[in-house]
């Protein structure tokens, strides 16, 4: 979201962003362990076909979508939903699922509502959704990621984009998983307590 002043005089238009950066420039950003897929600015509104139900009432927002490889075997997919306006100044990390393998596109649209700055990955799990790990199966690095590390990685790449796009960082870092999800908070917090 940009935010306009005419001069009348000099007949000029300056524009400044809500955000320190553009979102669009997060492309270039280079992330620990990856590579920055996406970074688009979203317009307040409705977004459909990223969960059953149509994600309704969403402020004004930049999406940034990344991959994460910090082993040769990893792909972790990670999302960040960063409000265009009325950042509350806080992170929220979330959790997952079941065998997770897709980003939670609900849990981001419920934190970025509230004013967070909000992050979910797919634990390098991607395709074993639902009951289906076989994907898995013989990577152990992969496990790992799924275990621990994804979430421990995605918390570091979406504090990078969130001091890139405001030009400051969060002030308090939050975390919100229920189910796996709450497996992902307790190695969280036991593991990564900086996070």
């Amino acid at each position: 979201m940009k935010y306009c002043l005419a001069v009348v005089a000099v007949g000029a238009v300056v524009c400044a962003s809500a955000f320190g950066s553009s979102c669009e420039g997060l492309s270039a950003l280079k992330v620990p362990h990856g590579k920055i897929m996406m970074a688009v600015a979203e317009p307040a509104g409705t977004l459909t076909g990223l969960s059953k139900e149509p994600l309704e009432g969403l402020p004004a927002f930049c999406r940034v979508a990344a991959t994460l490889m910090p082993t040769s075997d990893s792909d972790i997919r990670i999302e960040v939903w960063m409000p265009a306006a009325d950042w509350n100044g806080k992170y929220e990390g979330t959790g997952n699922g079941g065998y997770a393998g897709a980003i939670g596109y609900v849990n981001l649209a419920v934190g970025l509502r509230r004013g967070y700055a909000v992050a979910n990955t797919d634990m390098g799990a991607f395709p074993s959704v639902g009951e289906d790990s076989d994907a898995l199966i013989g990577h152990p690095e992969k496990w790992t990621d799924w275990g621990s590390r994804s979430t421990h990685e995605m918390t570091v790449a979406a504090k990078k984009i969130v001091q890139a796009i405001y030009g400051k960082g969060a002030r308090f870092s939050y975390y919100v998983g229920c189910s796996t999800g709450g497996q992902q908070g307790m190695v969280e917090a036991q593991r990564f307590p900086d996070d």
